[in-house]
């Protein structure tokens, strides 16, 4: 259950990030207390973090690609050196899931880090 609540909670933080024209390292640093919250492994707070925002990112970069029928992206690969605009829309799916995920993963490491710890006595 955490794991869903992790998944929608950076999924929609990143469509609230992308609707109020934040900058886009603003979706990581709310996911990050996100998972602070949630009780689950530090794979878990990754690749739910990941997905959540790479789904929205990539979306969001496929619409924009299909809106101007590639031109835009055709042109601006190219002045990176790739053949296809698709390849920035994957790029740009990649950038925001690994800056999530990675805030993601600190926010379960910061939990465990922060739980207090039984004493032997």
């Amino acid at each position: 259950m955490n794991r869903l609540l992790l998944f929608l909670g950076s999924a929609i933080l990143a469509i609230l990030t992308q609707l109020l024209q934040l900058p886009w390292y603003t979706v990581a640093l709310l996911v990050l207390p996100l998972a602070v919250f949630l009780p689950m492994r530090k794979f878990a707070g990754f690749s739910m973090a990941f997905w959540g925002t790479f789904v929205i990112w990539a979306g969001l970069a496929v619409y924009y690609h299909m809106t101007n029928e590639g031109l835009l992206g055709d042109r601006l690969a190219g002045t990176f050196g790739l053949n296809s605009g698709w390849w920035l829309v994957i790029i740009t799916g990649c950038w925001g899931g690994l800056s999530s995920g990675l805030a993601g993963w600190t926010g379960v490491a910061l939990r465990a880090a922060l739980r207090p710890r039984p004493s032997k006595a």
